[in-house]
């Protein structure tokens, strides 16, 4: 599952799901390239890297492993992928996989 996330105030909420949708429809046609897609990579890493933090994010990684039959070496091909990741390939997955129309949105706000 992905999913997107955001922080602004009350007033903003329409504005900023409406513009989340926007983003998603076009990394179909115009996806991350350049600096951006360099980020994007970046932040891949650092995420995959989370895995080995401290023990207990290691030992959840190897419960999930073997819950849910992951290859010993998904550490290794999570990071060819990152590294193969290129805008073609981004615009395909995009087109795939994120139907801005398809969002469930779900929001928090202070009481009144």
């Amino acid at each position: 599952s992905v999913h997107v996330e955001a922080q602004c105030d009350v007033e903003y909420m329409e504005q900023v799901i409406d513009e989340t949708r926007r983003e998603i429809a076009r990394m179909a046609v115009e996806p991350p390239s350049g600096e951006e897609l360099q980020r994007l990579k970046m932040h891949a890493w650092s995420d995959l890297a989370s895995i080995t933090d401290s023990p207990f994010s290691m030992a959840a990684n190897y419960i999930s492993r073997k819950t849910f039959g992951m290859p010993a070496d998904y550490f290794e091909r999570q990071l060819q992928e990152i590294r193969s990741l290129t805008p073609e390939r981004l615009a395909e997955v995009s087109a795939r996989y994120l139907n801005p129309e398809r969002l469930s949105v779900v929001t928090c706000s202070p009481k009144p």
